[in-house]
């Protein structure tokens, strides 16, 4: 839960940020949001797998944030980068048309948290957190 909190505020602050006007096309900002949203697909489905060893789901989750950190890093940071770079008006357009799937998406992703977490002992719970938080 912790790191769904972590992930949700940082995209409040990237979706509330103030910041000079650029004239940046807003398509490469939604192929940003894109991979944003594709991370967050991937992690739902591997915590929804339902594998009998949850275990076996761990180190699954493990690996792919393992894999994905420095990606998922580079491409939150360049995500955050193009929405700076929006003028006022591309920004609340950008809003609009964002909202409605990114909130779909962290929605999947912390339904797909809560059912993983009833499955795992309070040690397995923590590493998961931990798994998690390296994505910071």
């Amino acid at each position: 839960m912790r790191t769904l909190k972590v992930l949700a505020i940082l995209l409040t602050v990237m979706l509330s940020a103030c910041s000079q006007p650029a004239e940046t096309p807003q398509t490469q900002a939604v192929a940003i949001e894109n991979d944003y949203i594709r991370l967050m697909d991937d992690l739902t489905a591997l915590m929804s797998a339902n594998d009998p060893d949850p275990a076996k789901t761990l180190e699954n989750i493990r690996k792919y944030v393992t894999d994905s950190r420095e990606a998922a890093s580079g491409m939150l940071n360049k995500l955050n980068q193009e929405f700076l770079n929006m003028t006022p008006e591309e920004r609340e357009n950008w809003r609009r048309s964002a909202k409605p799937r990114t909130e779909a998406a962290l929605e999947r992703y912390a339904n797909a948290q809560m059912l993983l977490h009833q499955r795992l002992n309070d040690a397995q719970k923590w590493e998961l957190g931990e798994i998690l938080g390296l994505l910071r």
